[in-house]
C-alpha cells in the first residue's frame, strides 16, 4: 500500500511517508535544487569525505518525555500560545516515534488552546493543520494551511503542509506546486524528502533515491533521528522495487544511527519475511510493535504469524488491530486505509467495509484510496466497478506491486486474461517477493492466465 503512514505523521519538518512521485513540469526545478545542494555538500567536505555518522542520543526518549512534562506544567500555569505550540509539536513528535494514538487528542487540545490564546497565530494554525493531517481530516488541514499562508505570506512551511494535505486528497498537480515553492525557498531535509515522495508517485525511482540520499546527507550530522527516518523511507523504496539487499542495508544503517528504532526494526523484519526467515521476522516485528503498535507493522506481523503456522498468535494480533481501530476512532482518526485493507485481506468483508472504503475514496480520491476501494469492490464481486478504480490507482505510473496485483486479480475475475497476465507479471517483475500472503497467489493466477491466453 502506498498510503501507509510508516509510523510518521507529516509536519513542516518532515515529508509525508507516503509513496508518491514528482510531476514532469516540476522536474527541472527539483533537479536544479538537488544539484545545487550536492555541489555545496561536496565543496564543504561532503561526498567522498562525508563526516562520520552521528547517532541519536541514548537519552532521546527520556529527554522527550521530560520536555513534554515540563511544557504540560508550564501551560497549566501560563496558558501562553508559545508554550502550547511547543507542547503540540512534542506530542506530534512522540506520536511519530512511539505511536501513542492518544497523543493525537492531546495535540488537538493543545493546538486549540494555542489559538484560543492567540487567535489567527501562524504557528498555532500550522500546528492544528498537522493535527488534522494526523486525523485524516485533509480538507480542514488544507484550509488551516491556507489561513496560515495568508497570515505570513513569506513563510513557506505552510506551503509544505498544504502540499501534504493536497497529496492525501489526490490533488497531485496542486501539491506539486506547493512543494516546488517550498523547495525553491527552503531547500533542505524537509523539501528534499517531499520531492523524494513526489518522485515515487510517477515511478521516477532514480530521482526519488537521489532526493532521499540528499535528505539523509542534509540531516545526518545535526539531526540524526531525521536521517534515520529518511533511511527507512529509502529502504522502503528499495523494498518496493525488489532490491532487498539495498533495503536491508538502509534499515541496518538507520538502526546504527538510532538504536532500537522501531521503523528500522520493522523494515528488517519485512526483509527477513520476504526471504523466508520467519523466526527472525517474528522476533523483529515483536520488538518493533512492542515499542510502536503501528497497524501497518501489526498487520505484517499477523501475516507472518499465519504463514509460520502460528494461527492462534495471528488471531490475537488481528484482534489487537481491531482494538487499535477503535482507538483511532476515539482519537478522531478517520477512515484509515491500512485498517480497511487488513479487513479486506483477511475475510472481514461486509457491506459496511465497502461503504467505508467508498466514503474514504469520496473524501480523498488519492491513488491509495482508489486502490482500496477497487479491492473492496472486487471482494464483493463488483468487478467492472473495481476495474475502473484499479486503473485510477495506476494512472500516474506508480511502481507499487500491490496496486498491480490488485489490478491483475480484478482483470482475471473479469475474464481478461491478457490484462490480468500483464498486471501480475509487472507486479512480480517489480518485486517477486512483494507480499508474504499474496505472492504465491499472484504466481499461481499468472500461470493459469498464461495458459488461457
Amino acid at each position: 500500500m502506498m498510503e501507509r503512514t510508516r509510523g510518521r505523521t507529516p509536519n513542516a519538518g518532515k515529508a509525508p511517508a507516503l509513496g508518491w512521485r514528482v510531476f514532469g513540469q516540476y522536474l527541472p526545478g527539483a533537479i536544479g535544487a538537488l544539484a545545487a545542494f550536492l555541489i555545496i555538500h561536496n565543496l564543504t567536505g561532503g561526498g567522498d569525505t562525508a563526516p562520520p555518522t552521528v547517532t541519536v542520543d541514548a537519552n532521546h526518549n527520556a529527554r522527550l518525555a521530560a520536555n513534554i512534562a515540563f511544557f504540560e506544567e508550564r501551560v497549566a500555569e501560563t496558558k501562553d500560545s508559545l508554550s502550547y505550540n511547543r507542547l503540540t509539536g512534542l506530542y506530534l513528535q512522540r506520536l511519530r516515534e512511539a505511536g501513542d494514538v492518544a497523543d493525537v487528542r492531546r495535540a488537538e487540545l493543545s493546538a486549540t488552546k494555542s489559538l484560543e490564546a492567540a487567535p489567527g497565530d501562524y504557528a498555532g494554525l500550522l500546528n492544528l493543520a498537522q493535527v488534522r493531517l494526523a486525523q485524516h481530516d485533509f480538507e480542514s488541514a488544507a484550509t488551516l494551511a491556507r489561513q496560515a499562508m495568508s497570515t505570513i505570506p513569506t513563510r513557506t512551511d505552510a506551503n509544505a503542509i498544504l502540499g501534504d494535505a493536497q497529496m492525501a486528497l489526490g490533488q497531485y498537480d496542486s501539491a506539486g506546486h506547493e512543494y516546488r515553492v517550498f523547495l525553491e525557498k527552503t531547500p533542505g531535509f524537509s523539501a528534499f524528502s517531499r520531492q523524494a515522495v513526489l518522485a515515487e508517485t510517477h515511478g521516477n525511482v532514480a530521482l526519488a533515491q537521489q532526493f532521499w540520499q540528499a535528505a539523509i546527507d542534509a540531516e545526518k550530522t545535526d539531526a540524526p533521528e531525521n536521517a534515520a527516518w529518511a533511511r527507512v523511507q529509502l529502504g522502503n523504496l528499495h523494498f518496493t522495487i525488489g532490491d532487498l539487499n539495498a533495503a536491508k542495508d538502509e534499515y541496518s544503517e538507520a538502526l546504527a544511527v538510532f538504536p532500537d528504532y522501531s521503523h528500522a526494526q520493522a523494515g528488517l523484519a519485512k526483509v527477513a519475511a520476504a526471504n523466508g526467515d520467519y523466526t527472525r521476522a517474528l522476533d523483529l516485528f515483536a520488538k518493533a510493535t512492542t515499542r510502536f503498535p503501528n497497524p501497518v507493522y501489526l498487520a505484517e506481523l499477523a501475516d507472518v504469524q499465519a504463514k509460520a503456522g502460528r494461527a492462534a498468535e495471528a488471531a490475537r494480533t488481528s484482534a489487537l488491530i481491531g482494538a487499535i481501530g477503535q482507538l483511532f476512532e476515539a482519537n478522531g482518526i478517520r477512515n484509515d486505509l491500512t485498517l480497511m485493507l487488513f479487513a479486506l485481506d483477511h475475510g472481514q468483508v461486509t457491506r459496511d467495509t465497502v461503504e467505508r472504503a467508498r466514503v474514504a475514496y469520496d473524501e480523498r480520491p488519492s491513488l491509495a484510496a482508489a486502490d482500496v476501494y477497487a479491492w473492496a469492490l472486487y471482494r464483493v464481486g463488483r468487478f467492472d466497478e473495481a476495474s475502473t478504480h484499479a486503473d485510477e490507482a495506476l494512472r500516474l505510473g506508480t511502481k507499487e506491486p500491490l496496486y498491480l496485483f490488485h489490478a491483475g486479480m480484478i482483470a482475471a475475475a473479469r475474464g481478461d486474461a491478457a490484462a490480468g497476465s500483464g498486471y501480475l507479471s509487472a507486479a512480480l517483475k517489480l518485486n517477486s517477493k512483494f507480499s508474504v500472503i499474496f505472492t504465491d497467489e499472484a504466481v499461481g493466477t499468472l500461470k493459469i492466465l498464461q495458459r488461457a491466453k
